[in-house]
């Protein structure tokens, strides 16, 4: 694995479970898809909360990257940090591809961003205290071991 990936869905229509996306959360995340996909190619996994705008925004990457995605409820807000961290742990040994991505939610993704960069010593751990804006990941580098805030995806075009 040379990537992972924390993502916030993308602009939701509204802060209900049941609300999809806003267009330009579409536009998000099939520009985030398509970013990926020009590091990584198609080698990747997509796992989602099971969250109607976290679902939309998976499903709309992985057609950008050309594989599915698969729901999980550790990556619905309000799952126990440590539970979560392990369940994401076990798929991510279980795919083994290029780039792992997880689209959940802002608390989610930052929690499991900090247990992740602590687990693998990764530089620029600051980046995560910023926290993200809808359509926007932490991207961790595996090579490098570093972490970045990707850009809003809606700048990717």
């Amino acid at each position: 694995m040379r990537y992972v990936a924390f993502m916030r869905h993308g602009e939701p229509q509204g802060r209900e479970d049941g609300s999809g996306l806003t267009e330009t959360g579409k536009t998000q995340a099939d520009a985030m898809g398509n970013y990926i996909r020009s590091m990584a190619g198609n080698d990747a996994c997509v796992m989602a909360s099971p969250v109607e705008r976290a679902r939309q925004t998976a499903e709309r990457l992985a057609n950008a990257l050309g594989c599915g995605f698969k729901t999980r409820d550790y990556l619905a807000d309000g799952t126990p940090e440590i539970e979560a961290y392990e369940a994401l742990m076990k798929d991510m040994k279980a795919n083994p591809v290029d780039c792992f991505i997880a689209v959940s939610h802002k608390v989610t993704c930052m929690a499991l961003s900090f247990m992740y960069a602590r687990e693998i010593g990764a530089k620029g751990i600051a980046a995560l205290a910023a926290g993200l804006d809808t359509g926007q990941a932490y991207f961790f580098d595996l090579q490098k071991k570093t972490v970045k805030i990707f850009p809003d995806y809606g700048r990717l075009q």
